[in-house]
C-alpha cells in the first residue's frame, strides 16, 4: 500500500513541476501563438494524464472523464484569459 502512495507522490509531483515549469514561460514569451501552443499543451497534459491515470487504475468512468475534460478546459480559458 505504501508503494501506491509513493507512485501517486510521484505522479502528482510530475504535475505540480511540470505547470510551474510551464507558468513563467507564458511571461517570457510574448507571441501569442506560443503562448497559445504552450497553454493547449498544458490543458493536454492535463487531460491526459487523468486519463492515463484513472485508466491505469481500472477506474476510469466518463463522468471521471468529463471531469477532466471540463477541467482542462477551465485550465485553458483562465490561462489563455489572464495571458492574451
Amino acid at each position: 500500500m505504501k508503494d501506491h502512495h509513493i507512485y501517486h507522490a510521484i505522479q502528482y509531483s510530475i504535475i505540480v513541476i511540470i505547470f510551474l515549469a510551464t507558468i513563467p514561460l507564458l511571461f517570457v514569451y510574448k507571441d501569442q501563438s506560443v503562448r497559445l501552443a504552450l497553454i493547449s499543451g498544458l490543458s493536454l497534459f492535463y487531460f491526459v494524464i487523468g486519463i492515463l491515470h484513472h485508466k491505469e487504475e481500472n477506474n476510469l468512468t466518463s463522468t471521471k472523464a468529463l471531469e477532466y475534460f471540463a477541467i482542462s478546459v477551465l485550465i485553458f480559458v483562465v490561462l489563455f484569459s489572464l495571458f492574451r
